[in-house]
């Protein structure tokens, strides 16, 4: 009987922990979630959600922008439904990381056991990098959410090692996960790698596991063709061609970007190491060794084949993209933890990781981390008294042709998600008025993302002077006042 009472005690401890960490992982995903401001790429990719597009018009316009449109179509769905704003466009997001958790414990319970799933799921609930992207209007919360949910039913399937209806959960997830992200294709080639190492590892289950998942392989490849397709374009068009060659500056960042604090930079490589040790340490000793095996598989692989593409063909490893990566990192730092034979040091570990994990979230809540495109919006609101506004990103002629801004700035497109109104000229406007002797007396130039003022000539003459500068994060808007030229006498 006692041992029954422990066993229960065990299980509504357990049980206790889990909800408590989900509850904290919403609260810290929720918590001010419109804070900072939408930036850049968050208005292109919201603004293609815009409840008056239809859904055609919707994946028409996301695969121009040279992304698959899984998420996109969801978004336009949710803000049909709750309305189209910036707490709308992020809840989402917000939702989405948070079932991420839950996913993330179930997949180190899969692998070792409830006590790394719900390692794991703490790393991950106080992980700053995924929280921000659980703030973020775009798709990075939701290529977490399938790629872990890919990989838990890829694990499911081989550890049965027979015909299962894990395999129909297994293909579908995967088909959205590629429709999210192209890096969704990153993860299907890494699970082909684990099935290899498999089929070495386990010669007895080749005959069912070959027939399995060249099954699951050929109707993921079916469905994913029109993608593949336009993947293609994308690639040989010069889709990518924003991305920087990755250097070694580029992974100390990388590693830095996953955790924000150099402490648990270093813990977590100290543990993740460990991790990777305590699995080949006991290779030959535990016959279940494989599924680890292959979350090793998963990481290195993850990193080393878009690393090797973007060296030897094109640039394509970005850093927020390697989120695909965190299900594998945080499984592996909880089975760190989870191999140090010392109670107390176990404790004190996960004690630093709370601590420091929370003065990374303070350091992003606190300071501003994205574009403050709202900050310019509303300070040109407040104080523009009809004067015009131009955007130094807004050109007619490059807006022509191009189908993802609906002829209008990105300001503007801010501005109706803010409902504000307000009306953003083009900037090739304000140069004819230049050439034409007829510029505004006084004018506002914005801009985001980068400082093409400084290349704009019209803005450095004689003619012009600064009345005002206001500087925010990546963002500025500049009130100028013009002096005409006087006429040339005859």
């Amino acid at each position: 009987m006692n041992a029954f009472h422990k066993l229960i005690n065990k299980d509504l401890k357990h049980n206790f922990s889990f909800s408590l960490l989900i509850l904290i992982a919403g609260v810290m995903r929720f918590n001010g979630l419109t804070r900072q401001s939408y930036w850049w790429d968050e208005v292109l990719k919201f603004s293609l959600s815009a409840p008056q597009n239809d859904l055609y018009a919707v994946i028409k316009q996301t695969l121009d922008a040279a992304h698959p449109f899984a998420w996109n179509v969801l978004l336009w769905g949710w803000v049909k439904i709750i309305g189209y704003t910036e707490f709308s466009g992020r809840s989402m997001s917000a939702i989405l990381g948070t079932i991420g958790i839950i996913c993330v414990y179930f997949l180190g319970k899969e692998l070792v056991d409830k006590q790394t799933g719900i390692y794991a799921s703490l790393i991950a609930s106080l992980n700053a990098f995924l929280i921000q992207f659980s703030q973020d209007t775009t798709s990075y919360s939701l290529l977490f959410l399938m790629t872990t949910i890919s990989y838990l039913f890829f694990f499911k399937v081989i550890k049965k090692a027979k015909v299962c209806y894990e395999i129909i959960p297994y293909i579908i997830f995967s088909i959205i996960l590629c429709y999210t992200h192209y890096y969704g294709f990153m993860i299907i080639f890494t699970q082909f790698i684990n099935i290899l190492i498999y089929l070495y590892m386990k010669p007895d289950n080749r005959k069912i596991i070959t027939s399995l998942f060249l099954t699951a392989f050929l109707v993921i490849t079916i469905f994913l063709f029109p993608l593949v397709t336009y993947l293609k374009e994308v690639i040989f068009s010069d889709g990518f061609n924003w991305i920087p060659k990755p250097n070694l500056i580029f992974f100390i960042y990388l590693i830095h970007s996953y955790t924000k604090v150099i402490v648990l930079d270093i813990m977590y490589v100290i543990l993740l190491s460990y991790g990777i040790y305590s699995i080949i340490r006991n290779l030959k000793q535990n016959d279940q060794v494989y599924p680890m095996i292959a979350l090793v598989a998963w990481l290195f692989a993850g990193y080393v084949f878009p690393l090797l593409y973007s060296l030897l063909v094109s640039p394509v490893l970005i850093q927020r993209a390697t989120i695909i990566q965190m299900p594998a990192i945080v499984v592996l730092i909880a089975i760190g933890i989870s191999s140090v034979p010392i109670k107390y040091v176990r404790s004190i570990l996960l004690s630093i990781i709370v601590i420091f994990s929370f003065h990374a979230y303070k350091k992003y809540f606190f300071v501003p981390q994205k574009e403050q495109m709202r900050e310019v919006l509303y300070t040109v609101y407040d104080r523009s008294e009809s004067i015009p506004i131009y955007d130094v990103w807004y050109r007619r002629e490059y807006l022509l042709d191009d189908k993802l801004h609906n002829d209008e700035s990105l300001f503007t497109l801010y501005a109706k998600i803010l409902d504000l109104d307000i009306k953003i000229l083009p900037f090739d406007l304000l140069e004819e008025q230049y050439v034409s002797n007829n510029m505004p007396n006084k004018f506002w130039v914005i801009e985001t993302h980068k400082d093409k003022m400084l290349s704009a000539q019209i803005l450095h003459n004689n003619l012009v002077s600064k009345i005002k500068d206001y500087r925010f994060l990546a963002a500025q808007a500049v009130l100028f006042s013009y002096e005409p030229s006087p006429p040339v006498s005859g």
